[in-house]
């Protein structure tokens, strides 16, 4: 569903977000701000502020911050949209019409593609009880999967005549230009034949629970594909499903974790005793819109896809993504015996339980999938995996427990004594101290160029004129983050041809992201009108501060003397046009 922009915008400034929050939580005014106990972390001081005047809200101790919508979208665990509906609902603006129309804007092919996928996935369940779809039907009850499993999954079976399909979907009144675009019909020697023929079918549900395409697995030893999967149509995308999504997700969010496991197979075997919390990913791939319908029913990712090499690469990529998401994630240890979770249940539910509470962190599954992949009887190998390790986890933010932990990590991995390890990476640690004490001069003042760049940010929230210059003139900040939120920035004024600092909040999934942008509407130093200082001090002095850097790093490298004043010379040279545009641009910092 998806509704008017305009829609959206007036629900949100006819909401006031101080009687929103606290008609879910007690709220207490202090001084021109609202506070109250944050609901998003474990907090027993109010360290959430209400602006009423912004109609925005920001923790000052996890981050959490937006404006009517994201409020209800965490506090509820809901999907945006959802999130529009109960907040156009608390101000009483019906949006039940508008609802309506977007349905119907639905086109009447993809409405005919849906009904025509209904009707297959009827058949194939009907094949099962009829003496062609016998063999189905013995294979399920040979893998021990009930009738009330076949039921709960909608498994069916296409019959070994292919043509059966085609012909029962014609008779409903489907062409075969419409059988042939549902992606169930192949053109073979001259006919058309269904593409699953002779094949168990799982249906493939989109993230609402409608069917949306097939997937068929071989039930005999022939030399075919173990699955064969829907192409992708107008409704089925493979990227935009997980399989079981739609049943998984309550129960997820009752219990605050979710399974994320390989295939059809792994999620029905858990639901045989009792585990419904899991979806699969149907592959060892992982997409940003999977990602996002995870980060949506904000709880816990259990990791446990297949114990091959495959399986324990998609962990690791997985893994990597999710953290970046700041989503909370442990991964099943894999069995001593190289089993699956579908094999596993064939030994008794007590293994299954067993097997899936033994769960390593995700700085235990990477080191250790790290270490497996290197030649472990190469001392150089070893060595150089202890270096890369100890300088990617042990930062400056890692406290002494962390540091004995993963030192005795890597020893037990290793071989190395805890001696040896540590003596390494205590020689790193003076060495930095060391940088520390002969740069006294690094002091406490904003950093000049993170001050300018939060002020180019701060004016292209309130002013035109300044996201018109950065797109003609800059169009890049160095720090990261300021530059995704940019993007979001220059999207919303081409789609609006104007900015609203509270409306992009909606459009700004990423909690850190969001959390910046709250920041920057609720500091009142920064500059929200158009001033060009702030660019050039990003666009003129930071290339040139940049530059002096490489070659201060050249002049201490270099053994000729020549070399070393002519580098020299130039550096001063530099040195003196930055300053010159210090003067000249954006007073303070350094």
């Amino acid at each position: 569903m998806a509704l008017r922009n305009e829609t959206i915008e007036e629900i949100r400034k006819r909401a006031d977000i101080v009687s929103l929050i606290s008609s879910y939580i007690p709220v207490t005014k202090k001084g021109r701000n609202y506070f109250c106990v944050c609901p998003f972390h474990s907090d027993t001081n109010p360290s959430m502020s209400i602006s009423q005047e912004k109609q925005i809200y920001k923790c000052f101790s996890c981050g959490a911050g937006g404006n009517v919508f994201t409020f209800v979208q965490e506090y509820e665990k809901v999907s945006f949209i959802e999130s529009v509906k109960i907040v156009a609902n608390f101000v009483g603006i019906d949006i039940s019409s508008e609802i309506e129309d977007t349905e119907k804007k639905i086109s009447s092919g993809e409405k005919r593609l849906f009904e025509l996928i209904n009707e297959a996935n009827e058949f194939y369940k009907y094949n099962l009880e009829t003496e062609e779809g016998l063999k189905g039907k013995e294979y399920l009850e040979k893998r021990e999967l009930d009738e009330v499993t076949r039921n709960k999954f909608q498994i069916g079976f296409s019959l070994n005549d292919g043509t059966k399909t085609i012909q029962y979907l014609m008779k409903k009144g489907f062409s075969i230009d419409e059988i042939i675009s549902s992606g169930i019909a192949l053109e073979t020697n001259g006919k058309l034949t269904d593409r699953f023929k002779g094949r168990l079918i799982f249906p493939l549900a989109n993230l609402d629970g409608k069917v949306v395409g097939f997937s068929g697995r071989k039930i005999d030893n022939a030399d075919i594909a173990k699955y064969v999967n829907s192409p992708e149509t107008n409704i089925f995308i493979k990227g935009n499903c997980l399989y079981n999504y739609y049943i998984a997700k309550q129960e997820a969010k009752k219990l605050g974790y979710i399974y994320i496991v390989e295939g059809f197979m792994d999620v029905i075997a858990l639901s045989k005793i009792g585990i419904n919390n899991v979806v699969a990913i149907m592959g060892t791939s992982f997409t940003e819109n999977q990602i996002k319908a995870i980060k949506r029913l904000n709880v816990k990712v259990i990791m446990a896809l297949d114990n091959d090499d495959a399986g324990q690469d998609a962990t690791f990529k997985i893994i990597n993504e999710l953290e970046k998401q700041h989503i909370s994630i442990s991964v099943v240890t894999k069995d001593k015996n190289g089993k699956d979770l579908d094999e596993l249940l064939k030994i008794g539910k007590d293994k299954v339980i067993s097997y899936l509470n033994n769960q390593l962190s995700p700085f235990d599954f990477k080191i250790s999938y790290q270490f497996s992949k290197i030649n472990t009887e190469n001392y150089e190998e070893k060595k150089e995996f202890v270096k890369r390790i100890a300088g990617y986890y042990m930062t400056s933010n890692s406290d002494d427990l962390d540091k004995d932990y993963y030192i005795s990590k890597l020893v037990s991995l290793t071989g190395f004594s805890y001696n040896a390890i540590k003596s390494l990476l205590g020689d790193k640690k003076e060495e930095k101290k060391v940088f520390k004490r002969t740069n006294p001069l690094i002091v406490k003042k904003p950093d000049r160029y993170e001050w300018a760049e939060k002020n180019i940010l701060s004016q292209m929230l309130y002013d035109t004129k300044a996201i018109r210059y950065y797109i003609d003139n800059l169009n890049f900040l160095y720090n990261d983050k300021y530059r995704i939120i940019a993007k979001y920035v220059i999207n919303y004024y081409y789609d609006n041809n104007r900015i609203s600092e509270n409306d992009l909040l909606s459009r700004i999934d990423d909690p850190v992201l969001r959390s910046i942008v709250t920041d920057l509407i609720y500091e009142n130093d920064l500059q929200k009108s158009f001033d060009v200082q702030y660019f050039d001090v990003i666009r003129l002095e930071k290339p040139l501060s940049s530059e002096i850097g490489r070659l201060q790093t050249q002049i201490e490298i270099t053994d000729n003397e020549d070399e070393k004043l002519r580098l020299f010379n130039l550096k001063m040279e530099k040195l003196n046009e930055l300053q010159k545009l210090k003067d000249k641009f954006l007073k303070g910092g350094n």
